[in-house]
Parts: C-alpha cells; structure tokens; sequence
C-alpha cells in the first residue's frame, strides 16, 4: 500500500516473485518465459530481457506495439470515460508512416502549437476527444513540480522519477506551450501520447540499448522498461526488472503526487487519471481513513 498525502490510499496487488520464477533457470527459458508472464508491453520486455541476457533479439516491431497501445488509449478507452463512442483505429495503422499520422486529425500531422491548435478547431479525427479531455480536466489538474527525468541511472532504481511517455515528449513545441499554460497536469500526460505516436512512425524513439553489461533499457508504451541481469554458466544468477509502474508507484511519484494535486471536488476524475497515468498492474485508489 502507498499513501497518497493525507487523502488517499492506493493499493496494488502482490508482487510476482521473480526470483523464484528466474534465478538458477537457463538463459533461454527466462527470455521465453517472462513475457508471458506479463503481457503489456510484451514486445518492450521480452527485447529488454534478451539484450541484457545477451541473446538475440526477436522481430516483433516494438514500435507497433507502442502506437497500438496508443492508439487504444485515444480511439477506445478515453472516448468511453468521456461519453463518447469509441472509434475504430484507423484503417492500415499497422503500417505507420505518414498516412497513420494524417488520419489522426483527418489533415496533416499537428507538428507545432498553432497547427495543434488548428487541429482541434477542426475536430477531425481525435480532435474530438481532446477537446473533451481538456474540458473534463480543469486547467493544472493533477499538475506538480518536475521530478527528475529519468536516466541511465534511476532507470535502475526504486524511486521517484518522470519515466513516462510525457517525460519522454516534454521537449516537443506542443507538450511545452502545455506545460506552460497547464502545468504538468493530466491533460499534458494525455497529449504525449499523440507525439510519441508521431515518435515511432518517424524513428526517433530512443533505441533499446545496453547501458552497461546485462544493464538494458528499452522505450515502451508507458515510459522506459529496465533490466539488470547476469548470467552464469548458461543460468541466470542474479535478475531485476524495473517498470515505469515502479516508478509510477513510487512515494513521491507521479501517482501519488497527481492525487495529492487534486483539489475537493475532482473525486470524479480518478477513474480518468488512472487511465491516463495507465499503471500495468490493477490499482485501487480511495479515501484515507483519519482517525
């Protein structure tokens, strides 16, 4: 359990023993294994395990599966939270390019403010519920003072860090006019999604890489994932597996810094924060009993 200020308390469920499940195993079958065992983000995880177990990497497009997830977010889940019906996802997504990009809006991609702002005007594509999302959320809600971005260190670490797609997009024109104007708040999270969309159709998401022997971090759909490991004798003798949802979760992280920032009366947008903060494991989020 992780206490959230003095007004919330959210809980997770327990944690997978993964030493058990991988110490003492042969490298092989850990790689084979543990995307199965969690299966968000699966292509993410199963390319951080097999380069920091030094073994060759699947096919499986890791770019597709972040702008699918995406794409579920802007087309399928938050239209629900807003009253809206869900959209199918755009004709031929799976292929990407520019083509993906431009059925977003139904026009050219939004590639500076005032062209997001255009966008939105127009209400093709997603514009739609975007503007929905920025009415539903008030103006600086859910927003904090900058944690650290994530590095090649504290991507390693138990501690409270931005290690999520909107840390990753904070530099782009759109995401800091937002910034300035909002904060870091829940509808700046919701926007990133769209840039890093644009990210992996044009190859400019970080590259899965070592950063030091059996010490891999690769991009996924919700921040960066990271694995230490090493191996001996064909076996893996020591194993850890770092999530955005770890740093997520916390103290002193996003999520509980986003619901300590929720002013009285925004109870209603929990279930919405949740999704857009989107941890990969079930969260319950209620009221902290005072004595």
């Amino acid at each position: 359990m992780l206490d959230a200020g003095t007004t919330w308390q959210v809980t997770t469920g327990p944690a997978i023993p993964l030493d058990a499940l991988v110490i003492g195993r042969p490298v092989g079958e850990v790689a084979d294994t543990l995307p199965r065992l969690f299966n968000l983000c699966r292509v993410a995880q199963s390319r951080a395990v097999r380069l920091a177990l030094d073994l060759p990497v699947e096919p499986a497009d890791l770019k597709q599966e972040i702008i699918r997830d995406h794409l579920m977010k802007l087309y399928v889940t938050w239209p629900r939270h807003l009253a809206r019906a869900p959209m199918p996802l755009p004709p031929g997504w799976q292929e990407g390019g520019e083509a993906l990009l431009f059925s977003l809006f139904a026009l050219p991609f939004p590639d500076t403010p005032d062209d997001f702002r255009d966008a939105l005007m127009l209400q093709g594509g997603i514009a739609g519920t975007l503007i929905d999302l920025a009415r539903a959320i008030p103006e600086g809600t859910g927003a904090f003072p900058r944690l650290p971005a994530i590095d090649d260190i504290s991507a390693f670490e138990m501690t409270a860090v931005e290690n999520s797609v909107a840390g990753r997009q904070a530099g782009h024109p759109v995401l800091r006019e937002i910034e300035a104007k909002r904060g870091r708040d829940l509808f700046w999270r919701a926007v990133a999604r769209v840039y890093d969309i644009a990210a992996a159709v044009r190859g400019t998401l970080p590259a899965p890489r070592l950063v030091s022997p059996g010490h891999a971090i690769v991009p996924a759909a919700r921040g960066t994932y990271a694995v230490a490991a090493s191996v001996k004798d064909g076996h893996v003798a020591s194993f850890a597996r770092i999530t955005p949802t770890d740093h997520l979760l916390a103290p002193g992280g996003v999520l509980a810094s986003t619901l300590a920032a929720l002013s009285d009366g925004q109870h209603h947008l929990i279930p919405l924060a949740l999704d857009i903060l989107d941890p990969c494991q079930p969260v319950e989020v209620r009221e902290a009993q005072h004595a």
